[in-house]
């Protein structure tokens, strides 16, 4: 499992940044564009990704 940071915007001025695990073999843009749910792996929060406009990946295992 990888974890990733991602920024949802969900206006010009709404943007929250949570933490995503999600497995090597999957593409983490495809898995956040799959699911109508996504979890944030730090406070265990489900956010709804039908409200999301855009999303910004960014690899923590890079960090």
């Amino acid at each position: 499992m990888k974890t990733f940071s991602v920024q949802f915007n969900y206006d010009k001025e709404s943007k929250i940044f949570i933490k995503v695990k999600c497995n090597v073999m999957t593409d983490p843009p495809h898995y956040l564009q799959s699911n109508k749910w996504v979890k944030d792996e730090d406070t265990e929060i489900y956010y709804n990704m039908d409200k999301v406009l855009s999303f910004r990946i960014y690899d923590e295992n890079d960090m």
